[in-house]
């Protein structure tokens, strides 16, 4: 090749140093300046930027014997990649096999063209020379090698080679593809807030190469079937309940590396029918009460009361009145409403008030009959309509042979027996409460005949004195009548005053009267032997042989 022509104003060789463009030399004529040269670690100098008429005249000259050669018989040759699997911001080396002596070889990014070279590289003295696709971060390396670091995803694509050897030309293509690891995975949602019966699809999406995206909710794996279908990055479910709400979690992985990411699913649903508790209905005047209502709901729902087409300003699940009038008896309507799902919902509990009741009176206290009679008992209470009342027989319900009558306030009990003794009682209620009375006890003298009058206790007591007063007058008569007519004899006796003296004996009865001046007196002797009987006699004058004398005076 001929030299280029002399110049005294030339820059020296490996200064890295030239005229600027457009300078003038030392004889006045305008030069460019020359390339900086550096040296490649690996095969020696790498030039960059425009050569000089010489060197671009070989290199244009060599690549051109190239060129020329892909007319002729080429033998094609493998070329070796390290590492197989290219990543992302890693380093690769592409090795074409063959002759390992070459004159000069060349490296292309897709076809072999010179818009698509790299670079040339000249193996004596070595030297790299760049061509347009020469990004900066590609070297010639030992054996015609192209080493390329900080790969980018845009590194991938089809590489050529050519090499220029003794007796011929090689040539080898390859494809790389640069691998990204999975990272950065996101999970989106359509529509943002997923509501109850609805369509909702979640999108998975990540950085990475050959991404394969899989799903699972908890432990568990999803697949299509059903209300879920699952695309190639996406997850659809149609139509979302409530039970769908959960973490999802999209994995995605290629053959060298794996990433996830969880997505809390929260489903808006409700309000259902709302529910009152307590659900009783009946309650007693002046009593409390308090109402709780609830409705199933994501968000919680918001509540309002009204009765008796009233609105109440309530807002709270809760309505409390302190004390039930007659005036509070009605409907009482409970309102839940989402505004996220725009559902309204109600129910309706009625409230009913009823009257206090009080012990009633049964009446009369208790009974004691004879066998086969009929009694009635008698239950005071409320004669409202909405009062019932029971009987009852040793805390059991009455017998069926008794008859209730008079909305049941009275209780008649017909040809009464043994097995009708006990205590009875009778039970007022309404729906709101109820009240005991107070208990007769209930007593049959099996003994009595058939129409036998029923006494109470007073009067059996009455009568049991009644005897008792009766024997013991009874008593008293026998004994003085004993006494009256078997063991005594009694004397009368009229007398001026005058009463014989002698003592032991009985003066008969005299018919002398008193002189003047003395009192007329009757007396009567009564004497007792108790040897002999009494010998009655008129004008009996002897004397009674007797230990005890009674007499009685009378004065006229």
């Amino acid at each position: 090749l001929p030299e280029p022509p002399p110049s005294s104003a030339s820059p020296r060789e490996g200064t890295g140093q030239g005229l600027e463009d457009g300078a003038s030399g030392a004889d006045g004529t305008e030069r460019r300046r020359r390339p900086a040269e550096r040296n490649s670690p690996a095969m020696g100098r790498q030039v960059e930027g425009p050569r000089p008429p010489w060197g671009w005249l070989a290199a244009t000259i060599l690549s051109s014997c190239f060129l020329l050669t892909q007319t002729q018989a080429q033998e094609i040759i493998l070329v070796r990649t390290e590492p197989s699997q290219p990543l992302k911001g890693g380093n690769i080396t592409l090795t074409p096999e063959g002759k390992a002596n070459f004159i000069t070889c060349t490296w292309y990014r897709g076809e072999q063209a010179e818009a698509n070279r790299i670079f040339i590289f000249i193996s004596t003295p070595p030297e790299q020379q760049n061509g347009p696709k020469f990004s900066g971060r590609e070297t010639a390396g030992p054996g015609c090698s192209l080493h390329i670091r900080n790969l980018t995803m845009n590194d991938s694509g089809n590489y050529t080679v050519g090499k220029i050897v003794s007796g011929g030309s090689e040539a080898g293509r390859i494809h790389i593809e640069v691998l990204e690891k999975v990272s950065n995975v996101i999970i989106t949602s359509q529509p943002n807030k997923a509501i109850e019966n609805q369509l909702v699809v979640l999108d998975c999406s990540s950085a990475g190469s050959s991404v394969s995206y899989f799903w699972s909710k908890g432990d568990q794996t999803l697949e299509s079937g059903g209300r879920i279908t699952l695309g190639y990055k996406n997850l659809t479910i149609s139509p979302v309940t409530r039970y769908d709400k959960g973490n999802y979690t999209c994995l995605g992985r290629n053959s060298f590396s794996n990433f996830s990411a969880i997505y809390p699913l929260d489903v808006f649903y409700g309000p259902d029918e709302p529910v009152i508790s307590p659900s009783m209905q009946d309650y007693v005047e002046g009593s409390p009460l308090t109402l709780f209502c609830h409705a199933e709901s994501d968000p919680p729902a918001q509540y309002t009361w009204s009765s008796n087409k009233t609105e109440n300003p309530e807002t709270r699940p809760q309505l409390s009145i302190s004390s039930l009038s007659f005036d509070h008896a009605g409907n009482y309507i409970c309102n839940a409403s989402n505004p996220e799902t725009g559902v309204f919902n109600s129910t309706t509990l009625e409230i009913r008030v009823w009257e206090k009741l009080f012990p009633p009176r049964l009446w009369p206290e208790e009974f004691f009959v004879k066998e086969h009679m009929n009694i009635t008992l008698n239950c005071t209470t409320s004669e409202h309509s909405s009062i019932t009342v029971s009987w009852f027989k040793d805390g059991k319900t009455v017998p069926t042979k008794a008859i209730p009558s008079k909305l049941n306030r009275t209780l008649t009990i017909p040809d009464i027996s043994k097995d009708d003794e006990g205590l009875y009682t009778c039970e007022a209620r309404n729906p709101g409460n109820s009240a005991m009375s107070n208990a007769i006890k209930v007593a049959v003298d099996s003994a009595s005949p058939p129409g036998t009058p029923v006494l109470s206790a007073g009067q059996i007591v009455g009568i049991v004195i009644g005897c008792l007063l009766g024997v013991a007058l009874i008593v008293v008569v026998l004994y003085f009548a004993l006494k009256s007519t078997g063991v005594g004899r009694m004397e009368s006796h009229s007398s001026n005053g005058n009463i014989p003296s002698a003592p032991g004996r009985n003066q008969g009865v005299t018919d002398t009267k008193p002189s003047a001046g003395e009192e007329d007196i009757q007396y009567t002797t009564l004497a007792f032997n108790s040897n002999s009987p009494p010998q009655a006699g008129p004008g009996a004058t002897s004397p009674l042989e007797s230990g005890i004398i009674y007499s009685e005076i009378k004065k006229k």
